[in-house]
């Protein structure tokens, strides 16, 4: 989300900055899990944390539900930075030749 709104014509501070807040929630929160096991105080408290951050940015997803074009955009980049932009591969020579030289029974 931050890269799809830093690559708008005109990014909104206010926007980046909330984000950034949150992703600093999400990193302590797991900071916090790490060293903990699932039910004990400390882990219960990083859930907590986590659950509140993630809740606010649904609130900024929800803000942009009307203007669809940016969500998608959200979708596009944050798909581009897990697998890297999309390429054509073409297939070897080989594959193309046997291909164009099978004999259809």
């Amino acid at each position: 989300m931050y890269v799809a709104e830093r690559l708008q014509l005109h990014p909104s501070r206010r926007q980046l900055s909330n984000i950034e807040a949150i992703a600093m929630e999400l990193q302590a929160a797991i900071r916090v899990a790490a060293p903990h096991d699932p039910g004990t105080a400390p882990y219960e408290r990083a859930v907590s944390m986590a659950e509140s951050a993630v809740a606010r940015l649904g609130g900024i997803l929800e803000d942009r539900v009307g203007a669809r074009p940016s969500i998608e955009r959200v979708v596009t980049v944050a798909g581009e930075r897990v697998r890297g932009p999309r390429k054509t591969v073409k297939p070897p020579e080989p594959v193309i030749s046997w291909a164009a030289h099978r004999k259809r029974g």
